[in-house]
């Protein structure tokens, strides 16, 4: 009896550290007092993965993106690879060829596209704008960060 419920208790805590990476990605990667805060918190709460002409801006979306695809294990953390596996096993699509491949043309060799940001903008709009069911997945996983507006006084 112990056992299951110290089974019950760790499966309860684990889902719950899960549904809270992109809380704990806000607290790990903006410092206290960053002018881009709201900036940043607003293009990752309405994924605006697109380019922007400030350096600190994108710097920082990089930065907080690359934190949420570690924590939620689908970028290795130093390499910066796509583990295409484990997306494919969190969206359950194990037999969606058609969406296996799509996410498979995500996993970048170019340095330049190695990093959360990049594979998020790839995982919602390429390579043929069909849906991977990435962002409903990560919407439904972080509801204390997704029924938050992160974006007043926001303009880009």
């Amino acid at each position: 009896m112990w056992v299951s419920f110290a089974l019950i208790v760790a499966l309860f805590l684990a889902a719950k550290a899960a549904e809270d990476v992109y809380e704990s990605c806000a607290k790990d990667t903006i410092e206290s007092g960053n002018h881009w805060e709201h900036h940043i918190l607003c293009k990752v709460g309405t994924f605006n993965m697109q380019d922007h002409d400030s350096q600190s801006l994108m710097d920082g979306t990089i930065k907080f993106m690359n934190c949420v695809f570690t924590k939620m294990a689908w970028m290795d953390g130093s390499k910066k690879e796509l583990k295409v596996e484990k997306i494919i096993s969190d969206l359950s699509l194990e037999t969606d060829k058609k969406k296996k491949e799509q996410i498979g043309k995500c996993k970048s060799t170019d340095p330049e596209q190695q990093n959360g940001m990049k594979y998020l903008e790839c995982l919602l709009r390429r390579p043929n704008k069909s849906d991977t069911g990435v962002l409903s997945f990560i919407k439904n996983r972080e509801p204390v960060f997704f029924n938050k507006f992160h974006c007043k006084g926001v303009t880009f």
